[in-house]
């Protein structure tokens, strides 16, 4: 590598920036001088053809914080960075980064997925949406209880606006899940994540979701306790549906006999 890199830390979040071709991290926390701990805010891009990183420097930007999201948004060629934690508060807020002018911009949606940590997020270049799963609102760590939030948004840049998906079926609450876009089949995967200290529930499942049904892959999660497994979830075809298919047996039989 060469020239300066980012100094240590974990629990930070990255993505690709595919217009500028750089891998772009942002914030992160820094336990490699033991406690109290370093909370990052800083904004890092990786060149991999050169093997270089460059300490970006914009003006404003957000807080110093850990266990975010971050996803880039392909059309609109922003960074999307929403939530996350530091020693002592919770954030709600949304960030859009532009590295060709090394900018980011708070833009205070109207709405938002509320407090919360320990999330995932995925665009769907389709929909042109970014997307977060569950995660926890407690202050860094599950709570007592373990309470995991098993809620779905999407946000959209242009409008400005972060909407709740009611689902048909979904994942239990949970954080710390995994959560990535498949452009060949149009579906986001989520897979695993953990509940809290408490409970000590750590997920092996992976589901499936796409605008018109949601499923899951049934697994085993390991658990000192006893966990349900939700069925997957099926297809269901309405009356009107199955009137037009009908229709179109009958008008293919009658082609066959003409």
């Amino acid at each position: 590598m060469i020239g300066p890199s980012p100094p240590p830390r974990a629990w930070l979040d990255m993505t690709y920036d595919v217009e500028s071709d750089r891998i772009i991290i942002f914030g992160g926390r820094d336990l490699s001088q033991g406690l109290p701990a370093i909370i990052r805010d800083d904004t890092w891009a990786y060149d991999y053809n050169s093997n270089t990183w460059e300490e970006m420097n914009p003006s404003n930007y957000p807080k110093d914080r850990w266990e975010h999201g971050l996803a880039y948004d392909n059309e609109s060629d922003r960074i999307i960075l929403y939530g996350g934690y530091t020693d002592g508060a919770n954030y709600n807020d949304t960030w859009a980064y532009d590295y060709n002018t090394d900018t980011w911009t708070k833009m205070n949606p109207k709405t938002s997925p509320g407090f919360r940590e320990e999330f995932n997020m995925a665009y769907n270049p389709i929909t042109d949406q970014c997307m977060l799963f569950g995660g926890i609102n407690s202050g860094g760590y599950p709570n007592a209880a373990g309470n995991g939030l098993k809620d779905m948004w999407v946000y959209d840049y242009n409008d400005n606006n972060w909407t709740e998906f009611l689902l048909y079926d979904h994942p239990s609450g949970r954080a710390e899940s995994e959560l990535v876009y498949n452009s060949k089949d149009d579906v986001m995967i989520l897979f695993g994540g953990w509940l809290g200290e408490s409970k000590n529930i750590v997920y092996t499942d992976m589901w499936v979701f796409e605008y018109e049904i949601t499923t899951k892959i049934p697994t085993t999660p390991t658990t000192t306790t006893t966990t349900t497994i939700v069925e997957t979830s099926t297809m269901i075809f309405t009356p009107l549906f199955l009137i037009f298919l009908g229709i179109i047996i009958i008008n293919r039989r009658r082609k066959k006999v003409e």
